[in-house]
């Protein structure tokens, strides 16, 4: 069974809301809850909760919250269940489209709000990725100040970095795919019969796994090596990341294209706020 539950709570000055899309397991349920009570605990509150949303209705809670807010106004979405390639999943697995969910932050970020939206979901870093763009390109046909183009210069370098790491993943993972998919169904079968001989077997085409991955993930250091004189200095300026070598702690693919991420919003950052 699949639930859906909006919660919003309210600050004064500022308005957060709080999105839950879970499904109907003990574990969502107890942290849902818990940030529930430790948003109260510091004097949020609450503007109601809303469960089992379909897709058709997920939209007008966020419409109603950012018609409630002005400018200079923070919200804050939280949203945890299941996502597909295309968006957001409802309780009948209708879908809340990315492209939607951009509009909605778009349109807040131009109304003066400051908007913040957390998805724990499936393929949700597609939407934050579409949402990434379209303000970065709003922001490049507003800017006119030298500073402002030096930015998101910026920005376009950093994007261009996690391209060629994305790159990299998509190369291993086609590579591996085979021996993946012999994994897991190993995997399965281990589960009801742990024998010494699947054991042993699943230790072999991990094995393999790794040998074929290994050319990949060696580009993927020697890119990365390159990347830093240019992204220390991008820490520097952005003050994401002081001291800024703190970078080099950042060793697998995964956690470095979130770290990129996480600089092409602060280089976004200062036009955004001068907006």
């Amino acid at each position: 069974m699949f639930s859906t539950e909006l919660a919003p709570y309210k600050f004064r000055p500022r308005i957060w809301l709080k999105a839950f899309w879970r499904d109907c397991t003990a574990l969502p349920i107890k942290e849902a809850r818990s940030l529930e009570s430790t948003l109260s605990a510091r004097g949020y509150e609450s503007l109601g909760v809303h469960e089992d949303l379909k897709a058709g209705e997920m939209r007008s809670p966020y419409w109603d919250a950012f018609d409630q807010t002005q400018a200079g106004d923070e919200l804050f979405a939280y949203f945890s269940g299941h996502g597909g390639e295309e968006g957001l999943c409802g309780t009948d697995y209708g879908i809340l489209s990315h492209g939607e969910v951009n509009k909605m932050l778009t349109w807040g970020a131009d109304d003066g709000k400051h908007v913040k939206f957390v998805a724990d979901a499936c393929h949700s870093g597609a939407g934050a990725q579409l949402v990434r763009e379209e303000r970065a390109n709003k922001l490049k046909d507003e800017g006119n100040s030298v500073v402002d183009q030096v930015y998101m210069q910026g920005f376009d370098i950093v994007q261009g970095y996690k391209a060629q790491l994305l790159d990299l993943v998509h190369q291993r993972k086609d590579v591996i795919a085979d021996v993946q998919a012999q994994l897991d169904e190993l995997d399965g079968r281990i589960a009801s019969d742990p024998s010494v001989e699947l054991i042993e077997l699943r230790k072999s085409l991990f094995r393999q796994r790794r040998a074929l991955a290994e050319p990949f993930n060696r580009k993927a250091d020697a890119l990365w090596a390159s990347m830093l004189p240019t992204l220390k200095g991008m820490a520097v300026a952005t003050w994401i990341d002081w001291p800024p070598v703190t970078i080099d702690n950042y060793l697998s693919l995964g956690s470095q294209i979130d770290y990129l991420d996480d600089l092409a919003n602060a280089t976004m950052k200062p036009v955004d706020d001068r907006k």
